[in-house]
């Protein structure tokens, strides 16, 4: 996808609106998926004459049939690992999951009142899709597992309430789909049926213990030169020490805004963005640049016209962070012409 591409799609998604949780849940979905794929772009290859038309995956939120308590069958999860902060985790619970068998399972785990995260690792089919986390019933929002990698992920369980176990529960969704296929244009669309993409999730609880004095994150990396756009503003700050910005930008103009974090957790860092004091719709989680392309993920926002408008931007994080700080780094740029 192209920072074009990713324009057009801002660009319809930036103007004030009233605030609407669906519109927002789809956004921060969109941007997520996003994020997944532009550190990895590569140019399409146009192969075949097929035409596939009214092509559409849609994950279901039917349970599966058998729900169990996981045993320790797990590769690539160690019982103690070190963050790259520093940090300790201490693995208390396992499970599995396979796209072509068990597709739900529960972890049950001990709540001792140190933070809880979830590691996962994958082997199979990079396209397979992930699994679903809720901690007691509720989605888990302390980041997202990405695509099927045999590499470690790490997202946060937030524990509410001091019940003495946490219940994690994840959950393959099931793939519906209503498409078809033409081998020539004037022929009969054959309907297809969604395949099921192989993969097998490794998956673990862990629990860490936070340091006594804070880790400070790294420098975050400069923004690059942005052509079509010039700078207005730029902002930076460590969450949660400062968990909100507000930078004057242009009236009657449209303007891009786009985040870089650094930190062990600067990938549960999400943000929302508000237009003199409205929200806009616009959210998700800040993205991470180590190395490679930069991975433009700007949004566009038309500002009304008249005095010079504000735009907020503001932070929030599912668990602790107090001594795991996320460096952040915010930009505001004009559109030119």
């Amino acid at each position: 996808m192209s920072a074009q591409d990713l324009s057009e799609l801002f660009r319809e998604r930036g103007a004030p609106a009233p605030h609407n949780p669906v519109r927002q849940a789809q956004l921060e979905a969109r941007i997520r998926r996003i994020r997944r794929r532009r550190t990895s772009m590569t140019a399409a290859a146009t192969m075949g004459v097929a035409l596939v038309t009214g092509a559409m995956l849609i994950a279901s939120n039917t349970p599966a049939e058998q729900t169990v308590t996981a045993a320790p069958a797990v590769t690539g999860l160690p019982p103690e690992f070190t963050a790259a902060d520093g940090v300790a985790y201490h693995r208390v619970g396992t499970a599995t999951l396979d796209t072509t068998g068990k597709r739900k399972v529960t972890i049950t785990v001990p709540n001792t009142g140190k933070p809880l995260d979830l590691v996962a690792t994958c082997a199979g089919d990079r396209r397979s899709a992930a699994p679903h986390v809720r901690v007691d019933g509720v989605p888990a929002r302390g980041g997202f597992l990405g695509a099927c990698v045999a590499t470690r992920q790490t997202i946060g369980l937030p524990v509410r309430g001091q019940a003495e176990e946490v219940t994690v529960t994840l959950e393959l969704p099931e793939l519906q789909g209503t498409a078809c296929v033409r081998e020539r244009k004037d022929d009969p669309c054959k309907p297809v049926t969604p395949r099921q993409r192989r993969a097998v999730w490794s998956l673990g609880v862990y629990e860490w213990t936070p340091p006594d004095e804070p880790v400070l994150p790294g420098p975050v990396r400069k923004f690059p030169a942005m052509k079509g756009y010039k700078p207005v503003a730029m902002r930076s700050g460590l969450y949660p020490e400062k968990g909100s910005v507000t930078i004057p930008v242009p009236a009657g103009r449209t303007v891009g805004v786009d985040q870089i974090c650094t930190g062990a957790l600067a990938k549960r860092l999400n943000f929302t963005l508000a237009l003199n004091g409205r929200d806009t719709g616009v959210g998700g989680q800040c993205g991470v640049w180590e190395k490679g392309p930069y991975p433009m993920a700007m949004a566009l926002v038309k500002t009304p016209k008249g005095a010079d408008a504000r735009l907020t931007i503001t932070w929030s994080m599912a668990g602790p962070a107090e001594t795991r700080p996320v460096r952040w780094l915010v930009g505001v740029w004009e559109r030119i012409g």
